[in-house]
């Protein structure tokens, strides 16, 4: 049966979040939902600076960032785990400065991932999924209407 090449890059993503996840079993979930919130974000920026559509990506993560946090408002978890989950997640499934369409959807998925199972745990899976439900489809449209990513001066992406 055929697979739709979709749903082949979500599976990889969610498996390398399944993965990753293990290695937090011990960790407060509020640390890994803030810190895999903040790299996706932060890989979204690094990938449209270089372009015209920079400006209004930032307005789209701004307003991810802005409900995300509000979610766990009053939890400031441990930062120290909030860094280590950055350093495992980058040493297992380091950062890419061009990885392709395919490369670069699978390390989204894995982070959605990781966000909806933390978010779960923390209660609050109905207003992270909306975020990142909305981020995407905002990125999307913003995309599909006003810009593209090409690069302006440098091949940051």
């Amino acid at each position: 049966m055929f697979q739709e090449p979709s749903d082949d890059i979500k599976k990889k993503g969610e498996d390398q979040a399944q993965g990753l996840l293990a290695h937090f079993s011990d960790f407060d979930p509020v640390d890994v939902y803030k810190a895999i919130c903040s790299i996706k974000c932060a890989e979204i920026l690094t990938r449209a600076f270089t372009t015209p559509a920079y400006s209004g990506v930032v307005e789209i993560v701004a307003t991810f960032v802005e409900t995300t946090m509000k979610a766990v408002e009053g939890n400031a978890g441990n930062r120290a785990n909030g860094t280590a989950v950055l350093s495992l997640v980058e040493f297992v499934c380091p950062f890419r400065s061009n990885p392709g369409a395919e490369l670069f959807a699978i390390r989204m998925h894995m982070f959605d991932t990781m966000i909806l199972a933390s978010a779960k745990k923390l209660g609050v899976e109905a207003q992270a999924k909306e975020a990142v439900d909305t981020m995407a489809t905002a990125i999307f449209l913003f995309l599909s209407k006003n810009a593209v990513m090409v690069p302006r001066d440098s091949e940051v992406n």
